[in-house]
């Protein structure tokens, strides 16, 4: 009896009966006799809505079993067992029922060879090439299985560059280019717009006036500028910002443009203006 914990309702096997004809040949049938519910559960066993598809199918795949078998006759349990293996891939068209037709046959006589390899006395001169043949097959069904999870996989659309010429005086970026802006952790928009740039920045300081001054891009600054002052704080809006004074500063040497030599020379000609005469 089935364990309760097993449940796998969702999945249902067409079984069938198999027998032969009064001249020998081998039919196939349903176990059952409803005949319409039993094309039904097969229909969506192999993924199809054609009842002549499901036919062939298991046409195939008995003729398949019996060359696999080796010449022996196939009983209903492995068929039954090919079945319940395509019912389990569930496939959802005409082209998935014939890959998981054919891994259902490649896995049985992968199977059984590896059984006559395990019971075949290593001396013997048909042992490596029952070895070869045996790995063939678990490499084709390695490979059926990548094929079906290709086949299921969704579509990516992948350009692949193979060569690139660079002339004199050009230039060229190799390498995984991203030209999406990553926001920050946390980030968020503070506007709720999603045609916003994501950004940590509140709501004042995003309504308050741009810095403007030029950057090393030569682009104007975006940051806030300070309050009462029109540059950010990076660009002297803040208390101490701005260069160095005097020596400290790298491009003092004479001290004649100093803001304090420019200074005292304004104040001399202020005066020389006040004390000429008319």
């Amino acid at each position: 009896m089935r364990d309760a914990r097993f449940k796998k309702s969702v999945i249902q096997v067409p079984e069938v009966r198999l027998g032969e004809t009064a001249t020998g040949q081998p039919i196939i049938k349903p176990r059952h006799d409803d005949i319409e519910g039993w094309f039904l559960v097969a229909r969506r066993a192999f993924g199809t809505v054609s009842d002549s598809f499901v036919q062939t199918q298991l046409r195939f795949l008995s003729r398949g079993l019996r060359t696999a078998m080796f010449g022996e006759s196939t009983d209903e349990i492995e068929m039954n067992a090919a079945l319940a293996f395509i019912s389990g891939i569930q496939p959802t068209s005409e082209l998935e029922a014939v890959l998981a037709t054919q891994m259902a046959l490649t896995n049985v006589v992968a199977m059984r060879l590896l059984g006559r390899t395990s019971v075949t006395d290593p001396t013997l001169p048909h042992f490596a090439p029952t070895g070869v043949v045996t790995a063939k097959f678990l490499r084709a069904f390695a490979g059926q299985v990548e094929a079906l999870a290709k086949l299921r996989r969704p579509a990516v659309q992948t350009v692949r560059v193979e060569r690139v010429t660079v002339e004199a005086g050009g230039q060229a970026v190799v390498g995984l280019i991203n030209n999406r802006s990553q926001p920050r952790r946390g980030a968020r928009n503070s506007r709720g717009d999603p045609m916003e740039r994501p950004t940590n920045e509140p709501a004042s300081l995003r309504s308050a006036p741009r810095c403007g001054a030029r950057t090393r891009a030569g682009e104007p600054c975006r940051k806030p500028a300070i309050k009462g002052k029109k540059r950010c704080r990076l660009h002297g809006g803040a208390p101490g910002s701005g260069g160095p004074t005097g020596d400290r500063n790298g491009a003092y040497r004479h001290g004649q443009e100093t803001r304090t030599a420019v200074e005292g020379r304004r104040a001399v000609s202020a005066l020389l203006r006040h004390l000429k005469p008319g």
